[in-house]
């Protein structure tokens, strides 16, 4: 249905991360051949325009190192462990406020990050990568023991750090400064911190997860 809908004359919209993600170069080549667009800005980041924001920066200079907060349910999830939720009870709270999935292991996984870090690294340089070769880590209750035992808030970081031909695409799970760009924010919000060669850094945001 997907494949046959490009061919439709009309452009495209995907909002699902793991099938851009996985399939993206298959789906560009349909739309090419159809004559057509297609556009996955919503696949990554929700509200906060971090793919547009990555394609723009990579056209204007090098880009050295990105920072994401990219899914709003970790997020909704990290903010009331820290203040003092047990995990379960975190993660039933996010279903009901329609902030997490019945089954919430993409997101907790990390997996669901790599998948929109892998579209994130594709705006930054054109060339796709397999999400399953970027490190994660899953959120579980003994390591948002270990985070919050540290300084600062803890955040599911996306990052790929870029310095000449090297890349290193992971997901991790890290305390930060809670005054930083990335530590305010808050709940379900998702955003990106791009730090240019030139020194210059631009930071997005939106919400990242829920119904509005």
């Amino acid at each position: 249905i997907v494949w046959s809908s490009l061919g439709g004359g009309a452009d495209n919209v995907k909002a699902n991360k793991s099938l851009v993600a996985a399939h993206g170069p298959e789906l560009s080549g349909a739309a090419t051949d159809a004559g057509t667009h297609i556009h996955w800005s919503a696949a990554a980041g929700g509200a906060a325009p971090i793919l547009e924001t990555a394609s723009r920066l990579a056209a204007e200079g090098a880009i050295t190192r990105v920072e994401a907060v990219l899914n709003g349910t970790c997020g909704y999830v990290l903010d009331l462990l820290q203040r003092g939720d047990a995990f379960r009870s975190a993660v039933r709270t996010a279903q009901r406020r329609g902030f997490a999935e019945r089954d919430p292991t993409a997101d907790l996984s990390g997996a669901d990050a790599a998948h929109k870090l892998a579209l994130v690294h594709r705006a930054l340089n054109g060339r796709w990568i397999d999400p399953a070769s970027i490190v994660r880590c899953t959120i579980d209750a003994q390591s948002i023991m270990a985070a919050l035992a540290t300084c600062g808030v803890g955040r599911r970081l996306a990052q790929v750090a870029v310095i000449g031909d090297h890349e290193s695409p992971r997901v991790e799970l890290r305390a930060i400064d809670v005054d930083s760009p990335l530590g305010a924010l808050r709940a379900e919000w998702c955003g990106a911190v791009f730090r240019c060669a030139s020194g210059r850094e631009v930071v997005v945001r939106g919400r990242g997860a829920g119904r509005w």
